[in-house]
Formats: structure tokens, C-alpha cells, sequence
């Protein structure tokens, strides 16, 4: 009866790990669709004076591009450690 309660703690112990490990993941997988999301919120370029029937504005395109790609790659460096950590996890 002993070898049955110690089989029974070693798979409980085995089941919280699990479930530990998949939480962590699936945690980072949420952090990573929001740092996403942020992108698609915003739009790279606006109209004029803010109505549908007027031209883009072009004026500041450099400056914009360059923000929205320095907000893309400090988020996609986030998101490289986010999945080295789900990877860690999953790949026990």
C-alpha cells in the first residue's frame, strides 16, 4: 500500500509541474499578442485633417517608419525571449 501513495504523490508532484510549465506559457503567448496588437492599433499613416475623402499625409513618413520600426524590433526582441522561455518550458 505504501508503493501505491508514493506512485500517487510522484505523479501528483509530475501533474502540478505540468501544469506550472503550460500556465508559463501560455501566459508569455498572451504578453506576446498584446505587444502585437499595438502594432495593428495604430495606423502607420493618417489622413488629413482626419476625414475619409482627404489625401494621406506623407510629410512625417520617415519619422513614422522609423519610430514604428524601432517599436517593432524592441517588441520582437521581447517576444524572442518570451519564446525562449516557452520553449524552456515546454522542451523539459
Amino acid at each position: 500500500m505504501t508503493g501505491v501513495w508514493e506512485y500517487i504523490k510522484d505523479i501528483l508532484e509530475q501533474v502540478r509541474d505540468l501544469e506550472n510549465r503550460l500556465q508559463q506559457s501560455k501566459d508569455n503567448v498572451e504578453q506576446i499578442q498584446k505587444l502585437m496588437s499595438s502594432w495593428s492599433k495604430t495606423p502607420l499613416f493618417e489622413r488629413m485633417e482626419g476625414k475619409h475623402t482627404t489625401l494621406l499625409n506623407l510629410s512625417d513618413r520617415e519619422d513614422r517608419l522609423r519610430k514604428r520600426y524601432d517599436d517593432i524590433s524592441q517588441a520582437g526582441l521581447k517576444i524572442h525571449n518570451l519564446m525562449q522561455v516557452v520553449n524552456e518550458c515546454i522542451c523539459f
